[in-house]
């Protein structure tokens, strides 16, 4: 099993943000497909792994993360999650402040703070309010975090060619999800001498193989697909899954529900 969340929750009217709250899941890892601003409530405090690195997440803490990034929660936790669309992301980015580049957080975890308070209250307001409140409360939060938190700058790849050869396999996965992506192909993307270093060196860069990579990407882009409505076996084709069963064991494995339980779970 790979999360049990107590329960993914969002508005019918905006499905571009979602909220997932969890109690003790088990550790679990994957691919983020959107923003997520994690709060973790006062329980016992969790670790994440992290852009490289372990993050401690203490009571009271809001952890930012980021589309396309991998993580590792490394023991049992509970909390509440807002998740944001990289295209309401995109929109609220353009529209208060003009930036027309994806959105970079500076940081990763952010103690006991206002923020922790606008979250919740930001929740609070997705479950409650009208939908013009709704979605007037989380534009505010993103514009609040993208004043708070951006990184004005992002470095350039790494012009070390076994780091940009892999970052040109990974690439690939993103643009061709939906195709029968091969390790010859990765392999000639990455200039890896055989597909067993690919292998090996991918998951070292990026926590997963290339294979399991490729399956929370289609994931990623099926929980999108099924927050607009779309029918599930139309999904399962749409984001290169063999068939519908196929989608239902790996959303289950990965999220704890079946994907048509999820495309219900609007309030």
């Amino acid at each position: 099993m790979e999360i049990s969340p107590t329960g993914f929750w969002r508005r019918s009217a905006l499905p571009d943000v979602e909220v997932v709250e969890h109690r003790d899941s088990p550790p679990h890892r994957g691919l983020s497909a959107t923003y997520g601003f994690a709060f973790q409530p006062a329980a016992v405090p969790s670790r994440a792994h992290y852009r490289g690195r372990s993050h401690d997440a203490p009571p009271g803490a809001v952890m930012l993360s980021e589309p396309g990034e991998t993580f590792n929660i490394s023991g049992p936790s509970s909390g509440i999650i807002l998740f944001v669309s990289p295209n309401l992301m995109s929109r609220v980015a353009l529209g208060h402040f003009g930036y027309v580049k994806p959105v970079h957080w500076r940081t990763v975890m952010v103690p006991l703070s206002p923020l922790s308070e606008q979250l919740l209250a930001t929740i609070g307001t997705l479950r409650n309010d009208s939908d013009r409140a709704a979605e007037a409360a989380v534009s505010r939060f993103i514009a609040s975090c993208i004043t708070h938190f951006r990184e004005p700058t992002r470095e350039a790849a790494s012009s070390d060619c076994p780091k940009a050869g892999l970052a040109h396999a990974r690439d690939l996965l993103h643009s061709r999800y939906r195709e029968s992506v091969t390790l010859e192909d990765l392999k000639l993307a990455s200039g890896a001498t055989t597909k067993q270093q690919l292998i090996r060196s991918f998951r070292v860069a990026f926590g997963f193989t290339p294979h399991r990579y490729l399956t929370y990407l289609r994931l990623g882009h099926a929980r999108q697909l099924l927050r607009y409505g779309r029918d599930c076996g139309e999904v399962a084709r749409l984001v290169g899954f063999y068939d519908q069963s196929q989608m239902n064991r790996h959303f289950i494995r990965h999220y704890g529900i079946t994907p048509g339980r999820y495309a219900r779970s609007a309030v």
